[in-house]
């Protein structure tokens, strides 16, 4: 944080991912997808309730 120039959320997540425990899972958006540990939520069906 605090450099110059542009970064991707990901790249971002991915530094701040280094500070917590390897245990704990994230919750992120689409733009997090391929980060370790990152679940991203599953979009609701159209019409339809959202699964279990």
């Amino acid at each position: 944080m605090g450099e110059r120039g542009p970064e991707s959320d990901v790249n971002l997540l991915i530094k701040q991912l280094s500070k917590f425990d390897k245990k704990q899972k994230n919750q992120g958006d689409k733009g997090d997808q391929g980060a370790e540990r990152t679940t991203i939520q599953k979009k609701k069906p159209r019409k339809q309730e959202l699964p279990a």
